[in-house]
């Protein structure tokens, strides 16, 4: 998860809209983490085929509807490699 120099926040009481799906997902997706976790599996983001975060790159533009993000994310990162070794 994350540490902080904050005092813990209770977010029991929080009312989301239906645009805060991403942190409900995100909120889903860590308590399921912290659950495998605790019960001995690979910790998320730490397995197997887990990119060096030297290979992650932000992306920022205008994205057509429908274009496949998969072929758009090889394509940043080729030109990541390809930045870094020219």
């Amino acid at each position: 998860m994350w540490a902080s120099m904050g005092a813990i926040v209770d977010r029991s009481r929080d009312v989301l809209g239906s645009s805060d799906l991403a942190i409900v997902e995100f909120r889903r997706l860590m308590v399921e983490a912290a659950h495998a976790a605790s019960a001995g599996e690979v910790p998320l983001g730490t397995g197997a085929g887990v990119p060096p975060h030297t290979a992650i790159a932000s992306f920022e533009g205008v994205v057509p509807k429908g274009s496949d993000w998969e072929a758009l994310a090889q394509g940043a990162a080729a030109g990541l490699a390809a930045a870094r070794t020219g």
